[in-house]
């Protein structure tokens, strides 16, 4: 697993009980991807922001966040 902080709003769909929500995590959030990222990728990344499960273009995590050091 991977951990970024938010410093540009991502837009994600927030993943609740078989339904979909879309939303803008802001600026100074923490996400963790739910397997290692170690180089650009492509398509939809499902991460952990507060407890909730969301789905990120792997893009906007690379351009939008930046890695913390765990």
């Amino acid at each position: 697993m991977s951990k970024f902080r938010v410093t540009n709003p991502v837009p994600a769909v927030l993943r609740l009980e078989g339904r979909h929500e879309y939303v803008n995590l802001p600026i100074g959030a923490v996400l963790t991807t739910l397997r290692e990222v170690s180089k650009p990728v492509l398509g939809m990344l499902h991460v952990i922001c507060e407890k909730h499960e969301y789905a990120v273009l792997g893009a906007d995590l690379v351009r939008k966040c930046d890695p913390l050091r765990v």
